[in-house]
């Protein structure tokens, strides 16, 4: 029983560090497109971002969760791109998988 009491409150804690993170990153994106203290490269990235084959032109995304055609891909981190972009710390998805066409390319 202790175990699970364990796990849960383990669990609870991941689950908040994820959150704040999350919370941290949305207030950079937003205080830097208030500001217009865009990475240099914020252009060139939403460019990228735009002509990838797994970006979700509805949403802005990258991919989507949602599955609406054989042709949609479920790939990607399914971040907000402008959001994403404007944050200068922040990776492409490609990237990160070690797939061609991300935004070191």
């Amino acid at each position: 029983m202790i175990n699970i009491i364990l796990f849960l409150f383990a669990s609870i804690l991941a689950i908040l560090g994820e959150a704040k993170m999350f919370a941290v990153n949305i207030f950079t994106a937003m205080k830097n497109i208030i500001k217009k203290d865009y990475p240099e490269n914020y252009q060139s990235r939403i460019s990228k971002c735009e002509n990838c084959r797994i970006f979700f032109k509805p949403l802005k995304t990258c991919g989507t969760p949602f599955r609406f055609t054989k042709n949609t891909s479920t790939s990607g981190c399914w971040c907000f791109i402008p959001f994403k972009a404007a944050i200068k710390e922040s990776t492409c998805w490609l990237d990160e998988n070690h797939l061609k066409g991300g935004w070191n390319e």
